[in-house]
């Protein structure tokens, strides 16, 4: 008898909240898995620990409904509070603050680039951070805001969204509400 993906998926999202999971059905006969996991539980101990952590998870299903599961765990890097200062500096300093890939003159994924345009045609001033310079800063800003894409839109020290969320507010007017009751410019 086989263990559904999602099933297991489930176990570990619940024994493991905010995990950054990955899971291979690598025989293709839901019973013989491949699994990566990060979580900041598994910090500072040993793999055994991890493995028996994750095996704790999965409880009645190993060596049941699940034959064989592969597991490669490791701790999720925990932030240099240094970075979480300079990103509260840079949002604190600044009204309008856009965390993308490349720059506002050059972006370099289509996401920044929309959000990039968007802030132009309403002719708002921001700041634009290039996360592709400072690897700990691409992390740091996804911990920050608990958001696990970029680009990151910020407008006085609030974290307003990603992509789909600022077009969406674009689309419907509430970016310019947004603007209007923070006394942002925009045109």
């Amino acid at each position: 008898m086989a263990l559904d993906k999602e099933i297991i998926l489930g176990l570990l999202q619940k024994a493991f909240k905010g995990a950054e999971i990955e899971l291979i059905d690598y025989a293709g006969d839901s019973d013989h898995y491949e699994l990566k996991i990060k979580h900041k539980s598994f910090e500072g101990i040993s793999k055994l620990q991890q493995h028996k952590m994750v095996y704790n998870a999965l409880g009645k299903y190993i060596g049941n409904e699940l034959h064989a599961i592969s597991i490669k765990s490791s701790a999720v890097k925990v932030m240099n509070k240094d970075i979480f200062a300079q990103i509260r500096e840079i949002i604190g300093n600044n009204d309008v603050v856009l965390f993308m890939k490349g720059t506002a003159g050059t972006p370099m994924c289509g996401f920044s680039g929309l959000i990039v345009q968007i802030l132009n045609k309403l002719r708002v001033e921001f700041v634009d951070i290039n996360i592709l310079e400072d690897q700990d800063l691409r992390q740091g800003i996804k911990d920050f805001s608990d958001w696990p894409t970029i680009p990151q839109l910020y407008i006085k020290g609030e974290f307003i969204g990603g992509c789909d969320i600022v077009k969406e507010l674009y689309q419907s007017g509430e970016l310019i509400d947004i603007l209007k009751r923070n006394e942002i410019k925009y045109n």
